[in-house]
């Protein structure tokens, strides 16, 4: 079993690494539950072992976030003090076993051996379904590479004719349509890649996108920073066409109006992406160029990227858009 200690108290990690590796266990420290969680939005661990009291995140509060990105995760609590109320709400919010310290070896690894048996339980259920649902992942998977494939040849397509193109106003009709379908492209590519083909992680989208953006983008300037915060969020197959859409129009529409040449200052964009209380998908995009007309309603149509922007949103996604203007541009989408 692969495992993840954390606890502030490094001797106690690492006594309890000394104990359990012998066994079989394969046990990653952390003394930071921060630094933990990042990790394990990252990494596979068939269990999480964590101390209770913690700076800055008390265990319960690592439960929870642990069962939010990978939901039936066992989570082992312990804790120096004895307290019911603890274990109670350690139980509530579904850890699988609640130990004091100093800890009980034999009676702890008893525990992880019942973590054990039940993982591999649930494995065999899964084999004795996995025939239908490998058929379905493999045909959902080459859907999605014979699409990529497709719109790419398109894609090359449309390069190809703005070679040709003499008139300004076609070279960037032409690169606007490009930009679009690299972006319905992208979203194949992604969901191709992902072990989940029904699925697209919208933060590697976003990241893999800005970096093709700055690559094709013919950029007025190449001093903008970039500040990203991208939390994972994933979105299913029948909205993620429209989210890959929906960034291209606005990623496309800064770089393009922000920053003329004869802008002053160092032109920033802030990107951010996560939930919100209410579990919404929460993204925004500001930057502090040179802004819009502060009456602008993107329904009026008369950008059409951002009316696109307003009509996904509200049409598609079922969700809010809201632009503002001041001392730069701020746009929000909740869904």
């Amino acid at each position: 079993m692969k495992l993840m200690v954390v606890d502030d108290e490094r001797s106690v990690s690492k006594s309890l690494k000394e104990a359990l590796e012998p066994g079989g266990y394969d046990c990653s420290l952390f003394e930071n539950p921060a630094d933990a969680l990042k990790n394990f939005q990252h990494q596979y661990y068939d269990a999480v072992i964590t101390d209770y009291r913690m700076p800055g995140m008390d265990g319960n509060t690592l439960l929870k976030e642990i069962q939010q990105i990978r939901p039936g995760t066992p989570v082992v609590i312990i804790t120096g003090y004895a307290d019911v109320q603890n274990a109670i709400d350690a139980v509530n919010y579904g850890a699988y076993a609640f130990f004091q310290k100093p800890i009980n070896i034999s009676a702890f690894i008893k525990t992880l051996e019942e973590i054990d048996s039940k993982l591999n339980m649930n494995i065999a259920d899964s084999m004795k379904q996995s025939g239908a649902n490998q058929l379905a992942r493999k045909l959902t998977h080459e859907l999605h590479h014979r699409v990529k494939n497709s719109v790419k040849l398109i894609e090359s397509m449309i390069s190809l004719q703005q070679n040709f193109a003499t008139n300004p106003q076609a070279v960037d009709a032409l690169f606007q349509v490009y930009n679009r379908i690299h972006a319905i492209n992208l979203v194949h590519e992604r969901m191709y890649h992902f072990q989940d083909a029904g699925k697209l992680n919208l933060a590697l989208y976003i990241q893999k996108f800005m970096n093709d953006l700055k690559e094709s983008f013919r950029l007025k300037r190449d001093d903008i920073v970039l500040d990203a915060q991208l939390n994972q969020v994933y979105v299913d197959m029948d909205s993620a066409v429209s989210w890959g859409l929906v960034i291209n129009e606005l990623m496309t529409n800064i770089m393009k109006h922000a920053f003329p040449p004869d802008f002053r200052g160092t032109p920033t964009i802030q990107i951010r992406l996560g939930r919100n209380e209410s579990n919404q998908i929460d993204f925004s995009v500001c930057d502090n160029g040179i802004g819009i007309d502060e009456n602008f309603k993107p329904e009026q149509g008369h950008f059409l990227g951002l009316y696109l922007v307003s009509m996904i949103t509200k049409q598609q996604l079922g969700g809010t858009f809201h632009i503002i203007s001041d001392q730069g541009t701020a746009c929000s989408i909740v869904v």
